[in-house]
């Protein structure tokens, strides 16, 4: 756990967010936020864990109401292999539709399916702050932080039950890290870990919540 948070120290840059943490925190995205973001999935099968997915996101962004996610990076499968992947996420259509376009031997691919990436706009009434004030890193260069725990995932993936989320916070509701441990389809144990860094108000190019053609046809 340690190392976890060295990691999130080291990705995180802190921004001035607009805003006060009343009760629970929530996070300021009246105009939208961006940054870059790492994710890992793990599986539990059989006493074992399997690394299923992981995405370095060097660019996001999540639209102001939270409706829109956007993400464009690496991904690596549990066989290693990488692609280049951008992510387009809308929990809130209907029905809710997660887009993947990735680049094929320079042929892009789209795959839909259930949207599956995090709403970074509030924690839920229902969390508990468990710890404050924890100190990331040591001497000069330290980061503190609070964290607070749920019993609903943080992704939008109904098949998920019984979860339990952990959100850390800096201060003003800006977002560092989320762990959150569920079920996955087949009713395995899994566990989601998302790293938040170079986090700043404002989305500095909307288009990229356009869809592109490549997923209209």
């Amino acid at each position: 756990m340690a190392l976890f948070f060295c990691v999130a120290l080291m990705m995180f840059a802190a921004a001035n967010v607009d805003g006060q943490c009343q009760g629970h925190c929530v996070v300021d995205t009246d105009g939208g936020i961006e940054g870059e973001m790492l994710t890992v999935t793990n599986q539990f099968a059989e006493g074992k864990s399997n690394p299923t997915d992981l995405s370095a996101f060097k660019n996001f962004a999540h639209s102001p109401t939270g409706s829109k996610f956007y993400g464009k990076g690496e991904n690596w499968d549990d066989k290693g292999v990488k692609t280049i992947v951008e992510v387009l996420s809308f929990p809130e259509e209907t029905p809710p539709v997660e887009y993947r376009i990735i680049d094929a031997n320079g042929t892009q691919l789209c795959f839909s399916g259930t949207p599956e990436m995090p709403a970074l706009d509030c924690i839920s009434k229902t969390a508990t702050k468990i710890m404050s004030g924890i100190k990331l890193g040591s001497g000069s260069n330290v980061l503190e932080v609070d964290a607070y725990a749920d019993v609903e995932g943080w992704d939008n993936d109904p098949s998920d039950k019984d979860a339990a989320t952990v959100h850390v916070m800096a201060a003003n509701c800006v977002p560092v890290a989320i762990i959150s441990e569920g079920k996955d389809p087949s009713g395995h144990d899994r566990v989601d870990t998302l790293l938040i860094g170079s986090y700043k108000v404002g989305i500095t190019d909307p288009g990229v919540f356009d869809v592109p053609q490549v997923c209209k046809k």
